[in-house]
Protein backbone atom coordinates (compact mmCIF):
# COMPACT_ATOMS: atom_id res chain seq x y z
CA UNK A 1 0.00 0.00 0.00
CA UNK A 2 1.05 3.67 -1.03
CA UNK A 3 -0.18 6.63 0.69
CA UNK A 4 0.47 9.79 -0.71
CA UNK A 5 -0.03 13.34 0.25
CA UNK A 6 -0.61 15.60 -2.80
CA UNK A 7 -1.01 19.54 -3.13
CA UNK A 8 -4.27 20.66 -5.31
CA UNK A 9 -3.52 20.76 -9.29
CA UNK A 10 -4.03 24.68 -9.06
CA UNK A 11 -1.24 24.81 -6.32
CA UNK A 12 0.85 22.35 -8.30
CA UNK A 13 0.50 24.99 -11.76
CA UNK A 14 0.56 28.32 -9.94
CA UNK A 15 4.15 26.79 -8.73
CA UNK A 16 5.03 25.88 -12.42
CA UNK A 17 4.46 22.24 -11.68
CA UNK A 18 2.87 19.74 -13.29
CA UNK A 19 1.58 16.24 -11.51
CA UNK A 20 4.35 14.48 -13.33
CA UNK A 21 6.86 16.47 -11.28
CA UNK A 22 6.21 15.05 -8.29
CA UNK A 23 6.96 11.67 -6.68
CA UNK A 24 4.12 9.49 -6.79
CA UNK A 25 5.31 5.76 -6.30
CA UNK A 26 4.09 5.10 -10.05
CA UNK A 27 5.95 3.95 -13.23
CA UNK A 28 4.76 6.41 -15.82
CA UNK A 29 3.39 4.81 -19.37
CA UNK A 30 5.31 6.24 -22.33
CA UNK A 31 3.21 7.22 -25.57
CA UNK A 32 2.74 5.19 -28.62
CA UNK A 33 2.96 6.08 -32.44
CA UNK A 34 -0.44 5.08 -33.41
CA UNK A 35 1.05 6.08 -36.97
CA UNK A 36 3.82 2.70 -36.52
CA UNK A 37 1.79 0.25 -34.05
CA UNK A 38 -1.01 -2.31 -34.56
CA UNK A 39 -4.77 -2.58 -33.58
CA UNK A 40 -6.28 -4.96 -31.91
CA UNK A 41 -9.28 -5.85 -34.32
CA UNK A 42 -8.84 -9.46 -33.40
CA UNK A 43 -9.15 -9.15 -30.03
CA UNK A 44 -12.11 -7.24 -30.71
CA UNK A 45 -13.92 -9.24 -33.46
CA UNK A 46 -16.50 -11.05 -30.79
CA UNK A 47 -17.92 -7.66 -29.90
CA UNK A 48 -20.67 -5.88 -32.32
CA UNK A 49 -21.10 -2.33 -32.52
CA UNK A 50 -24.41 -2.10 -30.38
CA UNK A 51 -24.15 1.84 -30.38
CA UNK A 52 -26.43 4.44 -32.40
CA UNK A 53 -24.84 8.15 -32.80
CA UNK A 54 -27.62 10.44 -31.85
CA UNK A 55 -25.59 13.73 -31.66
CA UNK A 56 -21.76 14.71 -32.52
CA UNK A 57 -19.88 17.65 -32.18
CA UNK A 58 -16.11 18.28 -32.49
CA UNK A 59 -13.90 20.20 -30.42
CA UNK A 60 -10.43 22.61 -30.26
CA UNK A 61 -8.53 22.21 -26.99
CA UNK A 62 -9.11 25.95 -26.61
CA UNK A 63 -13.37 25.06 -27.48
CA UNK A 64 -12.83 22.14 -25.14
CA UNK A 65 -11.33 23.95 -22.55
CA UNK A 66 -14.33 26.76 -22.48
CA UNK A 67 -16.54 23.89 -22.22
CA UNK A 68 -14.79 22.44 -19.05
CA UNK A 69 -14.36 25.50 -17.42
CA UNK A 70 -17.91 26.94 -17.95
CA UNK A 71 -19.58 23.50 -16.45
CA UNK A 72 -16.71 22.55 -13.68
CA UNK A 73 -14.23 25.68 -12.50
CA UNK A 74 -16.93 28.50 -11.70
CA UNK A 75 -15.76 28.26 -8.36
CA UNK A 76 -12.19 29.32 -9.23
CA UNK A 77 -10.73 32.39 -9.16
CA UNK A 78 -9.24 34.11 -12.55
CA UNK A 79 -6.00 32.93 -11.74
CA UNK A 80 -6.85 29.62 -10.92
CA UNK A 81 -8.80 29.20 -14.28
CA UNK A 82 -6.01 30.43 -16.50
CA UNK A 83 -3.01 28.57 -14.69
CA UNK A 84 -5.41 25.52 -15.47
CA UNK A 85 -5.67 26.19 -18.87
CA UNK A 86 -1.87 26.46 -19.10
CA UNK A 87 -1.53 23.14 -17.65
CA UNK A 88 -4.77 21.90 -20.22
CA UNK A 89 -2.72 23.49 -23.05
CA UNK A 90 0.90 22.34 -22.18
CA UNK A 91 -0.18 18.78 -22.17
CA UNK A 92 -1.88 18.51 -25.42
CA UNK A 93 1.17 20.73 -26.61
CA UNK A 94 3.01 17.96 -25.23
CA UNK A 95 1.05 15.18 -27.18
CA UNK A 96 1.23 16.67 -29.95
CA UNK A 97 4.62 16.46 -30.25
CA UNK A 98 5.17 12.93 -28.98
CA UNK A 99 2.98 11.67 -31.51
CA UNK A 100 5.00 13.93 -34.46
CA UNK A 101 1.48 15.88 -35.81
CA UNK A 102 1.68 18.63 -37.41
CA UNK A 103 -1.77 19.29 -37.45
CA UNK A 104 -4.56 19.90 -35.36
CA UNK A 105 -6.44 17.16 -32.66
CA UNK A 106 -9.74 17.78 -31.87
CA UNK A 107 -11.94 16.05 -29.66
CA UNK A 108 -15.40 14.22 -30.69
CA UNK A 109 -17.69 14.38 -27.81
CA UNK A 110 -20.82 12.08 -29.10
CA UNK A 111 -24.15 11.38 -27.92
CA UNK A 112 -25.48 8.02 -27.73
CA UNK A 113 -27.33 4.99 -27.01
CA UNK A 114 -27.06 1.19 -26.82
CA UNK A 115 -29.26 -1.53 -25.98
CA UNK A 116 -29.28 -3.96 -22.32
CA UNK A 117 -32.36 -5.71 -20.90
CA UNK A 118 -34.91 -4.61 -23.64
CA UNK A 119 -34.11 -0.81 -22.53
CA UNK A 120 -32.36 2.04 -24.98
CA UNK A 121 -29.78 3.44 -22.41
CA UNK A 122 -28.16 7.28 -23.40
CA UNK A 123 -24.20 7.90 -22.80
CA UNK A 124 -21.42 9.86 -24.42
CA UNK A 125 -18.42 8.25 -26.04
CA UNK A 126 -15.25 10.99 -26.73
CA UNK A 127 -12.59 10.42 -28.70
CA UNK A 128 -9.94 12.30 -30.41
CA UNK A 129 -8.84 13.13 -33.93
CA UNK A 130 -6.50 15.30 -36.30
CA UNK A 131 -6.13 17.26 -39.71
CA UNK A 132 -5.85 20.57 -41.25
CA UNK A 133 -9.64 21.00 -40.33
CA UNK A 134 -12.69 19.49 -38.23
CA UNK A 135 -14.23 18.10 -41.80
CA UNK A 136 -11.41 16.19 -42.85
CA UNK A 137 -9.99 14.88 -39.43
CA UNK A 138 -8.95 11.50 -38.71
CA UNK A 139 -9.25 9.53 -35.54
CA UNK A 140 -6.64 8.30 -33.60
CA UNK A 141 -6.79 4.86 -32.67
CA UNK A 142 -6.31 4.90 -29.13
CA UNK A 143 -3.78 3.30 -26.20
CA UNK A 144 -6.23 3.99 -23.65
CA UNK A 145 -9.99 2.41 -23.13
CA UNK A 146 -11.44 4.17 -20.11
CA UNK A 147 -14.63 3.82 -18.89
CA UNK A 148 -15.70 6.71 -16.65
CA UNK A 149 -18.64 6.26 -13.85
CA UNK A 150 -20.51 9.78 -13.36
CA UNK A 151 -20.88 11.62 -9.86
CA UNK A 152 -24.26 12.52 -8.58
CA UNK A 153 -26.26 14.31 -11.49
CA UNK A 154 -29.72 15.10 -10.61
CA UNK A 155 -30.43 17.96 -13.78
CA UNK A 156 -31.40 16.52 -17.23
CA UNK A 157 -29.02 18.48 -18.29
CA UNK A 158 -26.51 17.44 -17.21
CA UNK A 159 -25.91 13.58 -17.96
CA UNK A 160 -22.67 12.65 -20.19
CA UNK A 161 -25.51 12.06 -22.86
CA UNK A 162 -26.13 16.07 -22.85
CA UNK A 163 -23.54 17.55 -20.91
CA UNK A 164 -20.19 17.61 -20.31
CA UNK A 165 -18.92 15.34 -18.86
CA UNK A 166 -16.27 16.11 -16.47
CA UNK A 167 -14.01 13.34 -17.65
CA UNK A 168 -12.91 15.70 -20.65
CA UNK A 169 -10.79 17.37 -18.43
CA UNK A 170 -8.14 14.14 -19.35
CA UNK A 171 -7.96 15.33 -22.78
CA UNK A 172 -5.44 12.25 -23.43
CA UNK A 173 -5.00 12.35 -27.49
CA UNK A 174 -4.67 8.57 -27.30
CA UNK A 175 -7.17 7.62 -25.30
CA UNK A 176 -11.12 6.70 -25.64
CA UNK A 177 -14.05 7.42 -23.26
CA UNK A 178 -16.89 5.72 -22.37
CA UNK A 179 -19.29 7.74 -20.42
CA UNK A 180 -23.09 5.62 -19.52
CA UNK A 181 -26.21 7.98 -18.25
CA UNK A 182 -26.69 4.46 -16.79
CA UNK A 183 -30.73 4.99 -16.90
CA UNK A 184 -33.17 5.16 -19.25
CA UNK A 185 -35.64 8.08 -19.83
CA UNK A 186 -37.97 8.24 -17.03
CA UNK A 187 -36.37 5.26 -15.52
CA UNK A 188 -35.25 6.02 -11.65
CA UNK A 189 -31.59 6.20 -11.10
CA UNK A 190 -29.74 3.23 -9.76
CA UNK A 191 -28.49 5.20 -7.09
CA UNK A 192 -25.70 3.16 -5.45
CA UNK A 193 -27.09 -0.18 -6.88
CA UNK A 194 -23.66 -1.50 -7.63
CA UNK A 195 -24.42 -4.61 -9.78
CA UNK A 196 -27.27 -2.60 -11.77
CA UNK A 197 -24.66 0.04 -12.67
CA UNK A 198 -21.72 -2.07 -13.39
CA UNK A 199 -23.84 -4.46 -16.13
CA UNK A 200 -25.08 -1.46 -17.80
CA UNK A 201 -22.08 0.27 -17.83
CA UNK A 202 -20.12 -2.96 -19.56
CA UNK A 203 -22.97 -3.31 -21.62
CA UNK A 204 -22.00 0.45 -22.96
CA UNK A 205 -18.60 -0.58 -22.71
CA UNK A 206 -18.70 -3.70 -24.93
CA UNK A 207 -21.46 -1.73 -27.56
CA UNK A 208 -18.67 0.80 -27.83
CA UNK A 209 -15.87 -1.65 -28.57
CA UNK A 210 -17.52 -3.03 -32.17
CA UNK A 211 -18.37 0.41 -32.73
CA UNK A 212 -15.10 1.58 -32.43
CA UNK A 213 -13.80 -1.21 -34.49
CA UNK A 214 -16.46 -0.72 -36.99
CA UNK A 215 -14.84 2.67 -37.54
CA UNK A 216 -11.55 1.58 -38.03
CA UNK A 217 -10.61 3.16 -34.18
CA UNK A 218 -9.61 -0.63 -32.37
CA UNK A 219 -7.09 0.42 -30.42
CA UNK A 220 -3.49 -0.25 -30.26
CA UNK A 221 -2.33 -4.30 -29.38
CA UNK A 222 -0.85 -2.30 -26.42
CA UNK A 223 -3.97 -1.06 -25.13
CA UNK A 224 -4.60 -0.48 -21.62
CA UNK A 225 -8.55 -0.30 -20.23
CA UNK A 226 -9.13 1.77 -16.87
CA UNK A 227 -12.10 2.31 -14.88
CA UNK A 228 -12.46 5.22 -13.15
CA UNK A 229 -15.05 7.81 -10.95
CA UNK A 230 -15.59 9.98 -8.89
CA UNK A 231 -17.89 9.97 -5.58
CA UNK A 232 -21.07 8.20 -6.88
CA UNK A 233 -18.84 7.33 -9.89
CA UNK A 234 -16.01 6.13 -7.15
CA UNK A 235 -18.45 3.23 -6.11
CA UNK A 236 -19.42 2.79 -9.75
CA UNK A 237 -15.90 2.41 -11.07
CA UNK A 238 -15.16 -0.25 -8.15
CA UNK A 239 -17.70 -2.54 -9.15
CA UNK A 240 -17.11 -1.77 -12.35
CA UNK A 241 -13.76 -3.23 -11.63
CA UNK A 242 -15.00 -6.21 -10.25
CA UNK A 243 -17.10 -6.84 -13.23
CA UNK A 244 -13.96 -6.81 -15.46
CA UNK A 245 -12.21 -9.21 -13.50
CA UNK A 246 -15.09 -11.64 -13.25
CA UNK A 247 -15.12 -11.26 -17.55
CA UNK A 248 -11.85 -12.57 -18.65
CA UNK A 249 -12.59 -12.27 -22.15
CA UNK A 250 -13.57 -8.62 -21.56
CA UNK A 251 -10.37 -8.35 -18.87
CA UNK A 252 -7.96 -9.42 -21.83
CA UNK A 253 -9.51 -7.54 -24.62
CA UNK A 254 -9.37 -3.76 -23.39
CA UNK A 255 -5.86 -4.77 -21.24
CA UNK A 256 -7.71 -3.77 -18.08
CA UNK A 257 -5.20 -2.27 -15.74
CA UNK A 258 -6.98 -1.33 -12.74
CA UNK A 259 -9.15 1.67 -11.45
CA UNK A 260 -9.03 5.15 -10.36
CA UNK A 261 -11.47 5.57 -7.57
CA UNK A 262 -12.27 9.22 -5.93
CA UNK A 263 -13.78 9.21 -2.70
CA UNK A 264 -16.94 6.39 -3.58
CA UNK A 265 -18.88 5.10 -0.80
CA UNK A 266 -18.15 1.98 -0.99
CA UNK A 267 -19.87 0.28 2.11
CA UNK A 268 -23.41 1.75 2.27
CA UNK A 269 -23.54 0.29 5.54
CA UNK A 270 -20.37 2.70 6.39
CA UNK A 271 -22.08 5.42 4.93
CA UNK A 272 -25.34 5.75 6.43
CA UNK A 273 -24.03 4.99 9.70
CA UNK A 274 -21.27 7.61 9.50
CA UNK A 275 -23.99 10.21 8.29
CA UNK A 276 -26.18 8.94 11.09
CA UNK A 277 -23.15 9.96 13.50
CA UNK A 278 -22.54 13.03 11.46
CA UNK A 279 -26.20 14.61 11.95
CA UNK A 280 -25.83 14.19 15.38
CA UNK A 281 -24.14 17.45 15.52
CA UNK A 282 -25.36 19.34 12.32
CA UNK A 283 -27.67 18.92 8.78
CA UNK A 284 -26.28 17.01 6.56
CA UNK A 285 -24.02 18.47 3.63
CA UNK A 286 -25.77 16.04 1.06
CA UNK A 287 -29.45 14.78 1.92
CA UNK A 288 -30.61 14.92 -1.36
CA UNK A 289 -29.09 11.30 -1.58
CA UNK A 290 -31.57 10.04 0.13
CA UNK A 291 -34.26 10.49 -1.71
CA UNK A 292 -32.11 8.67 -4.50
CA UNK A 293 -31.33 5.70 -2.57
CA UNK A 294 -34.90 5.50 -2.05
CA UNK A 295 -35.96 5.98 -5.28
CA UNK A 296 -33.27 3.25 -6.46
CA UNK A 297 -34.65 1.00 -3.92
CA UNK A 298 -38.27 0.68 -5.03
CA UNK A 299 -37.25 1.10 -8.75
CA UNK A 300 -34.18 -2.39 -8.56
CA UNK A 301 -35.14 -4.57 -5.20
CA UNK A 302 -39.23 -4.47 -5.21
CA UNK A 303 -39.19 -9.05 -5.17
CA UNK A 304 -37.01 -7.59 -1.79
CA UNK A 305 -39.22 -5.20 -0.61
CA UNK A 306 -42.74 -6.25 -1.39
CA UNK A 307 -45.14 -3.66 -0.16
CA UNK A 308 -42.50 -2.34 2.11
CA UNK A 309 -41.34 0.94 -0.52
CA UNK A 310 -38.56 2.78 0.30
CA UNK A 311 -39.71 6.14 -0.41
CA UNK A 312 -42.83 5.16 2.43
CA UNK A 313 -41.22 2.94 4.93
CA UNK A 314 -37.47 4.51 4.34
CA UNK A 315 -38.09 8.13 4.09
CA UNK A 316 -39.89 10.24 6.82
CA UNK A 317 -42.99 12.52 6.35
CA UNK A 318 -40.46 15.50 6.39
CA UNK A 319 -38.42 14.10 3.49
CA UNK A 320 -41.67 13.02 1.36
CA UNK A 321 -43.04 16.70 1.77
CA UNK A 322 -39.91 18.56 0.85
CA UNK A 323 -40.70 18.31 -2.35
CA UNK A 324 -37.55 17.13 -3.09
CA UNK A 325 -38.41 13.52 -4.56
CA UNK A 326 -40.45 15.34 -7.66
CA UNK A 327 -37.63 16.77 -8.63
CA UNK A 328 -35.59 14.26 -8.60
CA UNK A 329 -37.89 11.83 -10.27
CA UNK A 330 -39.02 15.29 -13.11
CA UNK A 331 -35.16 15.64 -13.34
CA UNK A 332 -35.76 18.94 -13.00
CA UNK A 333 -32.63 20.71 -10.84
CA UNK A 334 -29.54 20.08 -10.24
CA UNK A 335 -28.21 18.40 -6.80
CA UNK A 336 -27.43 21.66 -4.97
CA UNK A 337 -31.06 22.91 -5.50
CA UNK A 338 -32.88 19.89 -4.16
CA UNK A 339 -29.92 19.96 -1.09
CA UNK A 340 -31.32 23.29 -0.13
CA UNK A 341 -34.80 22.76 -0.83
CA UNK A 342 -34.94 20.04 1.61
CA UNK A 343 -32.59 22.14 4.39
CA UNK A 344 -34.97 25.11 3.65
CA UNK A 345 -37.82 23.03 4.13
CA UNK A 346 -36.74 21.35 7.54
CA UNK A 347 -35.43 24.73 8.67
CA UNK A 348 -31.62 25.11 10.15
CA UNK A 349 -30.03 22.16 12.29
CA UNK A 350 -32.93 19.72 11.13
CA UNK A 351 -31.50 18.14 8.33
CA UNK A 352 -30.49 15.33 9.69
CA UNK A 353 -30.99 11.50 10.03
CA UNK A 354 -33.54 11.58 12.90
CA UNK A 355 -35.54 13.95 10.93
CA UNK A 356 -35.34 12.99 7.13
CA UNK A 357 -35.24 8.56 7.65
CA UNK A 358 -38.18 6.83 9.97
CA UNK A 359 -37.52 5.89 13.07
CA UNK A 360 -37.09 2.31 12.61
CA UNK A 361 -35.20 2.31 9.49
CA UNK A 362 -32.74 0.29 10.77
CA UNK A 363 -34.22 -1.79 13.21
CA UNK A 364 -36.98 -2.91 11.16
CA UNK A 365 -35.76 -6.01 9.35
CA UNK A 366 -39.06 -6.24 8.17
CA UNK A 367 -38.53 -3.70 5.50
CA UNK A 368 -35.33 -5.04 4.39
CA UNK A 369 -33.35 -1.86 4.25
CA UNK A 370 -30.27 -2.96 5.23
CA UNK A 371 -30.27 -6.48 3.40
CA UNK A 372 -29.93 -4.02 0.50
CA UNK A 373 -27.65 -1.97 1.88
CA UNK A 374 -25.50 -4.73 2.90
CA UNK A 375 -25.72 -6.21 -0.98
CA UNK A 376 -24.12 -3.44 -2.27
CA UNK A 377 -21.25 -3.30 0.16
CA UNK A 378 -18.34 -3.28 -2.32
CA UNK A 379 -15.97 -4.19 0.43
CA UNK A 380 -17.77 -7.22 2.45
CA UNK A 381 -15.18 -9.52 1.20
CA UNK A 382 -16.69 -11.59 -0.65
CA UNK A 383 -14.12 -10.39 -3.70
CA UNK A 384 -10.59 -9.62 -3.93
CA UNK A 385 -9.17 -7.50 -6.65
CA UNK A 386 -6.62 -8.56 -8.75
CA UNK A 387 -5.71 -5.41 -10.64
CA UNK A 388 -4.79 -2.34 -8.67
CA UNK A 389 -6.75 0.23 -7.18
CA UNK A 390 -6.14 4.25 -6.75
CA UNK A 391 -7.70 5.86 -4.50
CA UNK A 392 -8.09 9.41 -3.77
CA UNK A 393 -10.00 10.79 -0.94
CA UNK A 394 -9.71 14.01 1.02
CA UNK A 395 -10.06 13.34 5.08
CA UNK A 396 -12.52 16.53 5.20
CA UNK A 397 -14.60 15.02 3.04
CA UNK A 398 -18.22 16.19 4.28
CA UNK A 399 -20.33 14.13 1.78
CA UNK A 400 -19.05 10.88 1.43
CA UNK A 401 -17.03 9.39 4.99
CA UNK A 402 -13.12 9.18 4.22
CA UNK A 403 -14.21 6.11 6.55
CA UNK A 404 -15.37 4.26 3.33
CA UNK A 405 -11.55 4.66 1.68
CA UNK A 406 -9.86 3.93 5.04
CA UNK A 407 -12.19 0.57 4.98
CA UNK A 408 -10.92 -0.50 1.20
CA UNK A 409 -7.30 0.29 2.32
CA UNK A 410 -7.26 -2.52 5.46
CA UNK A 411 -9.86 -5.23 3.24
CA UNK A 412 -8.01 -5.07 0.12
CA UNK A 413 -4.80 -6.22 -0.74
CA UNK A 414 -2.00 -3.87 -0.09
CA UNK A 415 0.43 -4.82 -2.69
CA UNK A 416 -2.35 -3.44 -5.34
CA UNK A 417 -3.77 -0.32 -3.40
CA UNK A 418 -2.57 3.59 -3.44
CA UNK A 419 -3.60 6.22 -1.79
CA UNK A 420 -4.06 10.02 -2.89
CA UNK A 421 -4.62 11.57 0.87
CA UNK A 422 -6.35 15.29 0.25
CA UNK A 423 -7.96 17.99 2.14
CA UNK A 424 -10.76 20.03 0.97
CA UNK A 425 -14.39 19.92 0.47
CA UNK A 426 -16.07 16.99 -1.28
CA UNK A 427 -16.76 18.94 -5.02
CA UNK A 428 -13.32 20.74 -5.03
CA UNK A 429 -11.74 17.49 -4.64
CA UNK A 430 -14.02 15.93 -7.38
CA UNK A 431 -12.70 18.84 -9.88
CA UNK A 432 -8.99 18.28 -8.46
CA UNK A 433 -9.22 13.96 -9.07
CA UNK A 434 -9.90 14.69 -12.86
CA UNK A 435 -7.45 17.41 -13.35
CA UNK A 436 -4.76 15.50 -11.65
CA UNK A 437 -5.70 12.75 -13.96
CA UNK A 438 -5.62 15.45 -16.91
CA UNK A 439 -2.36 16.62 -16.36
CA UNK A 440 -0.30 13.04 -16.41
CA UNK A 441 1.18 11.67 -19.25
CA UNK A 442 -0.87 8.94 -19.46
CA UNK A 443 -2.24 7.24 -17.22
CA UNK A 444 0.08 6.16 -14.11
CA UNK A 445 -0.72 3.05 -12.50
CA UNK A 446 0.68 1.59 -9.45
CA UNK A 447 3.01 -1.38 -10.48
CA UNK A 448 1.19 -4.78 -10.83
Amino acid sequence: MKKIAILPVAALMLFGLSACDIEFGFELAGTVNPETSETADDAWAGYPNGINVVSSTSYTIAELFDLYSTSYLSGMSDSEKSNTQLGFDAFCKASISDYGFSDTPYWVIASVTYSYDNKTLPGSLIWCTHGDSKESAVPINPRYFVIDSHWTMTGADEFPSVGAAPVIALAHMDAVYVCPDQMAAGEAQPYLCETVTANRTIAMAKAAMGFLKDRGMAPLKVCEGYSIGYSQGGASALAVHRAIEQDAQLEQAIGFRGTYSGAGPYSMTTTLNKWEEWSASGDLAFPAAIGLIALAWDAYYPDLLGSNTATAKFLSANFRNSGALTDIVARSANIGYINSKIKNYVGAGNATVANLLAADWKTNTSYKFMQIAQSNDLLDGSWTPTHPIVFFHSTEDEVVPYANTARAMEVFPSNLTTLHQQTGDHSSVGVQFYSWLGLQKGFPMAKE
